[in-house]
């Protein structure tokens, strides 16, 4: 089964009589593909992907998925908001640059500051070994 887009799909389940093994099959597939993938990508995006008939570009999966993975792992220790976004602009800015950039916004504090400094490192050294 390969669809164009949804709006196709939902126009041939209404002239089936039996939809709702249609729409298993669909969740099957997706379910099988997402598996295979090892889950790096969303079931929603599988079953899109499953409609469609097409597959998903690894490479590009698994490189967002082990940055976004580290970003989250590394928030998930920053309770201070201020610092949490000072770390993503600094990170950012320091990809964009290919080297490291701290960026306080307006974080005055100097302990703050070694903090963003120490969790932008951590974050870059753990994407980017040199």
């Amino acid at each position: 089964m390969s669809f164009q887009d949804d709006y196709k799909f939902r126009k041939f389940l209404e002239t089936q009589p039996n939809k709702y093994s249609l729409v298993l099959d669909v969740a099957r597939d997706a379910r099988d593909m997402a598996k295979e993938y090892d889950d790096l990508i969303l079931h929603s995006e599988a079953i899109t992907h499953s409609l469609h008939g097409t597959r998903p570009k690894l490479k590009q999966i698994a490189k967002w998925e082990s940055e976004a993975s580290e970003i989250r792992d590394i928030f998930c220790s920053i309770e201070d908001r201020e610092i949490c976004e000072a770390v993503y602009d600094s990170f950012y800015a320091s990809k964009e640059a290919h080297n490291l950039k701290y960026v306080y916004n307006n974080v005055k504090d100097e302990y703050k500051q070694a903090r963003i400094r120490i969790l932008t490192k951590m974050l870059w050294y753990s994407l980017y070994k040199t």
